[in-house]
């Protein structure tokens, strides 16, 4: 695992984060709890999954930085499971 994502994980903030990366709503958001973790993490792969076939594809869309929050914040909600 590379410094900055280490880094990345590390400063992660769930209620910063994820209303920019998935659609969440606030009950949601502030549950804790290991069902709402699971459908989480799994829109995150899905989320995750859908930009890194932007970038092989060479969409006009793609993020860099989309891709790289996406893989933080899968990497935080997956060691919090």
């Amino acid at each position: 695992m590379t410094e900055t994502r280490r880094s990345g994980i590390a400063a992660y903030d769930r209620e910063r984060a994820l209303p920019r990366l998935i659609a969440i709503g606030p009950s949601e958001l502030h549950d804790r709890g290991p069902d709402i973790r699971r459908k989480i993490v799994a829109r995150l792969i899905r989320a995750w999954r859908a930009e890194r076939r932007r970038g092989i594809a060479g969409h006009w869309a793609y993020d860099l930085n989309r891709h790289l929050a996406l893989s933080q914040a899968l990497a935080a909600e997956s060691r919090s499971l």
